[in-house]
């Protein structure tokens, strides 16, 4: 009965400890995985935006009919434009008159009880449009801009933005938030 006693005490004590170990390795797999998600994203929204400016991006303009032009040779140097979310920067293409692309955020969920806005990262190539991001993630901070360091020279174009695992971030612990920021020189040619 004693021993019986003793491997119940036993049983007792281990339970809660390996518990608790189960449930910390449990929970830094979920954080390992958003993190996971929310850079390969990230990566790829990134990665295709330099890809696509660097081979098909020809001049930067402030609308979609490509008439009003930024970080042109007109432009006097240090002079730079930047874009919000992505409105009011386009691409004109390299060899299609009147063909135009360009980046911007989508709100895609609204939740009242934090008052938190969720955005998709979407492609515009002259009306059809790409979805870069999936509803796992939200981009926030989106920023495009150029910069010419004088007249002569190829615009510079900037990108910066955040991308997150789509967790209410005014509810999470701060160490439940898989965060990650996001930025991007590319040389137009």
């Amino acid at each position: 009965m004693i021993e019986v006693i003793v491997v119940l005490a036993i049983i007792g004590i281990m339970l809660p400890i390996i518990f608790s170990v189960l449930f910390t390795v449990a929970k830094q797999q979920s954080k390992i995985f958003r993190l996971s998600e929310a850079k390969q994203q990230g990566d790829y929204a990134l990665n295709f935006m330099k890809m696509y400016i660097q081979k098909n991006a020809n001049e930067v303009f402030q609308d979609s009919e490509l008439q009003a032009e930024v970080c042109s040779n007109s432009n006097p140097p240090d002079d730079e434009y930047t874009a919000l979310d992505g409105e009011n920067f386009y691409f004109s293409k390299k060899n299609v008159l009147s063909d135009y692309f360009h980046f911007r955020t989508l709100e895609y969920e609204f939740d009242s009880v934090t008052n938190e806005r969720f955005y998709y990262l979407i492609f515009n190539d002259n009306g059809e449009e790409l979805v870069l991001t999936t509803g796992k993630v939200s981009i926030q901070n989106f920023y495009l801009s150029c910069f010419k360091k004088n007249a002569a020279s190829p615009p510079f174009i900037f990108i910066s933005f955040i991308v997150y695992y789509k967790t209410s971030l005014a509810q999470a612990a701060p160490e439940d938030i898989a965060l990650l920021k996001y930025k991007g020189v590319i040389k137009m040619r």
